[in-house]
């Protein structure tokens, strides 16, 4: 379980927008549905297509100058190591120390500012074990944000 935690913790990493300001973003505010397939090395049956939704606020979008904030907890502490974009694309990549130590890479291709595909690839042990997960990732904007 804690496995499927951090696989979508870094899923999420995919939503956030890469702008200096909303208006510029290469993606809308408002309520985006996630695909993600992950294949595991060694695992021998293939994961099921998770399904996540998530809201993204234009406070979200100008937060951080619009770097994807990368995730904390008090067992695992990230750093984005680099960042680059030119044109539609993002290419970037993060390390995680801590009870886990983590290597990830990303790339995220917006085809408008309703959709986008996003490659993340993860390296590292987690609580003494190698993991090498692949993520492929399909998200799109269904809409308005829910009270």
């Amino acid at each position: 379980m804690k496995r499927f935690r951090l696989i979508s913790l870094v899923g999420l990493l995919a939503f956030w927008p890469f702008s200096n300001n909303a208006a510029a973003a290469p993606i809308r505010p408002g309520l985006w549905e996630m695909q993600v397939q992950a294949e595991m090395v060694g695992l021998p049956m293939k994961l099921p297509v998770q399904t996540v939704l998530h809201c993204i606020t234009r406070a979200e979008i100008e937060r951080n100058g619009g770097l994807p904030k990368p995730p904390q907890d008090k067992n695992l502490k990230c750093k984005l190591t680099q960042i680059s974009r030119s044109k539609n694309t993002i290419r970037w990549a993060m390390t995680c120390t801590g009870k886990s130590t983590l290597q990830m890479q990303g790339t995220t291709r917006f085809k408008s500012r309703t959709a986008y595909r996003a490659l993340i690839h993860i390296k590292g042990v987690v609580q003494g074990r190698k993991l090498d997960i692949t993520q492929n990732i399909s998200a799109r904007r269904v809409g308005a944000c829910k009270p």
